[in-house]
């Protein structure tokens, strides 16, 4: 295989590294580390603090994503989106499937489908841009 090939896709995969770091801390970690953060927001934000946690931890998973997403569309250079999707997605499984086995975690259907928008704004709006790019170094 052409390493020219791979080489784009390279921050994607040091990106999925990321998410899967994250997703091997257990339950306290995990905990510690968002609830800290809903802790200093609860104070400006019009929600409870377990509700502030609870839009934290879905912003977390959505933005996550969207660097993912962009990530692949850029690997991708724009071309072929849907598998950018498919891959990603087999990888937002991947992932929920991982958590299931770590410690004081679960498999959320909720976070699948929170990953797979965040996927997909990723990877449309980066796909939107590299057309753009490229329709302007075409005219």
């Amino acid at each position: 295989m052409d390493i020219r090939r791979i080489l784009p896709f390279l921050p994607a995969a040091f990106w999925m590294g990321l998410i899967w770091v994250l997703s091997a801390q257990d339950a306290s970690a995990s905990s510690t580390l968002s609830g800290d953060l809903a802790a200093a927001l609860w104070r400006i934000l019009p929600f409870s603090l377990e509700g502030t946690e609870a839009i934290l931890r879905q912003g977390a998973h959505f933005t996550l994503y969207l660097v993912l997403g962009g990530l692949l569309a850029w690997g991708s250079r724009g071309r072929r989106l849907w598998a950018s999707f498919a891959a990603g997605g087999l990888y937002a499984l991947s992932d929920e499937v991982h958590q299931a086995f770590v410690p004081g975690r679960a498999m959320e259907g909720a976070d699948i489908l929170t990953d797979l928008l965040g996927l997909g704004v990723g990877i449309l709006l980066l796909g939107y841009l590299l057309r753009k790019r490229n329709e302007k170094a075409g005219s």
